[in-house]
């Protein structure tokens, strides 16, 4: 004989509140280095019209991998005063494990594959535009990390890149020659345009 197991009600802590997410076991060295250290930055976007992040702080590190889908997981704590977050509720959620300081960006859009590896098309004083070769590191949402072949404060073409070639000349949206690096970070040429990284 049982008792009564009906369920009346659940209880959930909304101030804090934790987040619970998984990552690829590959990282797992990594946020262990860091795990050692203070607290790793964490944020929460909830999947709503408003799509403003959450701010937290790494509390728990899985001791297990799951092997059926090769990942670790972590827990988050939110403080949550603001009750950006709701218990039950879905998200997107960054784990912030270094920060490179001084770092080149670019749009991905930006950055080209040839024969001889990635490149760029960089717009040089006489606005014209100059191939570079380029080394990719790390990508993150719609942008990439530079970490060699370009230098801060150049300008790069981010669209149009089929039309153009080395030494083509290229023009504003309004019909001005862009001064590469200074002044405005649109550039076109045969349809291309620019940013400046």
């Amino acid at each position: 004989m049982t008792a009564n197991t009906t369920e009346l009600t659940t209880l959930a802590e909304i101030e804090p509140v934790f987040v619970t997410f998984s990552v690829p076991a590959a990282h797992l060295p990594e946020i262990k280095d860091h795990g050692r250290a203070a607290g790793m930055t964490v944020t929460a976007t909830p999947q709503d019209e408003e799509n403003q992040p959450a701010t937290g702080t790494l509390a728990f590190i899985d001791n297990i991998v799951d092997a059926s889908t090769d990942t670790i997981k972590l827990k988050a704590r939110f403080e949550n005063k603001d009750r950006r977050l709701w218990p039950g509720e879905f998200a997107r959620v960054s784990l912030n494990l270094s920060t490179l300081s001084d770092a080149t960006v670019v749009s991905n859009e930006a950055v080209q594959t040839g024969q001889d590896g990635q490149f760029v098309f960089v717009v040089k004083p006489d606005s014209t535009v100059e191939q570079r070769t380029i080394t990719v590191g790390q990508r993150i949402n719609e942008d990439v990390v530079i970490s060699k072949g370009l230098n801060p404060g150049e300008t790069v073409v981010t669209e149009g890149q089929l039309r153009l070639e080395p030494g083509a000349r290229i023009q504003t949206g309004d019909g001005r020659a862009n001064a590469g690096g200074q002044g405005g970070n649109q550039g076109r040429g045969r349809g291309g345009r620019g940013r400046q990284s």
